[in-house]
């Protein structure tokens, strides 16, 4: 009998998880997030958040029509309609004489994630993804007023980018 309730809950738990998936993108957030739905400030998207009930989200709507989040210390995101044009942005990181190209962690062909270095000051690492949700495509980035993010800060950005859908 309580084989059959936990087979029971088990198969509905199941059943509610998948009946939450758009386009193999979940509604469910990530840990330690919140999906936040970005409509009300005219960008068509649902993302990723840093829980809203322990740290304030700022949200600040851009010229370029795209917004920044900026929640605590370790959560900066930018996003902009349209693509960046990651050739360009490549050849800028990579040539740039006075922040040091180190490496690349990330080179794929809609997302580049990079370690740069001015002199003898700690490194910086930066992302930019070219997301296509639904239609419309975006760019996400990192945002450039905080302090360097470290490597695992970047790679849960590049997530979250990834994860947004349409609202």
């Amino acid at each position: 009998m309580i084989k059959n309730i936990l087979l029971t809950g088990a198969a509905f738990m199941l059943l509610i998880s998948f009946s939450n998936c758009k386009s193999g993108k979940s509604n469910i957030p990530m840990p330690g997030m919140v999906l936040y739905n970005l409509k009300a400030v005219g960008v068509p998207l649902v993302v990723n958040v840093p829980d809203t009930s322990k740290t304030k989200l700022e949200i600040t709507t851009l010229s370029s029509g795209g917004v920044q989040l900026v929640s605590g210390k370790n959560f900066q995101l930018v996003i902009n309609p349209g693509e960046a044009d990651l050739n360009l942005r490549k050849q800028d990181i990579t040539h740039d004489d006075l922040k040091k190209m180190k490496r690349f962690l990330v080179d794929e062909p809609n997302t580049l994630a990079w370690e740069s270095q001015i002199g003898e000051l700690k490194p910086e690492i930066h992302f930019l993804a070219n997301i296509k949700i639904g239609k419309q495509s975006y760019s996400f980035e990192d945002g450039r007023e905080a302090d360097p993010f470290s490597e695992s800060t970047i790679t849960q950005l590049v997530d979250i980018s990834k994860k947004a859908k349409a609202e």
